[in-house]
């Protein structure tokens, strides 16, 4: 785990980045992903809850995170798998509030 307070906010957001895309089948062109002061904020939309879930393990346990912004929805448009969400499971998911950690 890398001391992220020593980085700077440009060093974080590069290693965070890095780490999504090496530890995940994400793809980071759907997230928004803003470090200042240190502090980071996540939004967009990944393609499952699963995908949401790890996301959030890695900021948790990899980046060692504790305070962070996190704002991600799901888009069913985005899915790798062949079966989709129910209409009602993505709007439960969707309307879920932004959380703060």
């Amino acid at each position: 785990m890398v001391d992220h307070e020593s980085l700077s906010d440009e060093e974080l957001h590069r290693h965070i980045i890095e780490t999504i895309e090496t530890s995940l089948d994400i793809d980071t062109d759907s997230l928004e992903i803003e470090v200042e002061d240190g502090f980071v904020s996540i939004w967009g939309s990944v393609s499952s809850i699963e995908d949401s879930e790890e996301l959030e393990k890695i900021l948790f346990d990899m980046l060692g995170l504790e305070d962070f912004d996190f704002d991600v929805v799901i888009n069913a448009e985005l899915r790798r798998h062949s079966e989709p969400y129910s209409s009602s499971s993505i709007e439960d998911i969707n309307n879920h509030p932004r959380r703060h950690f």
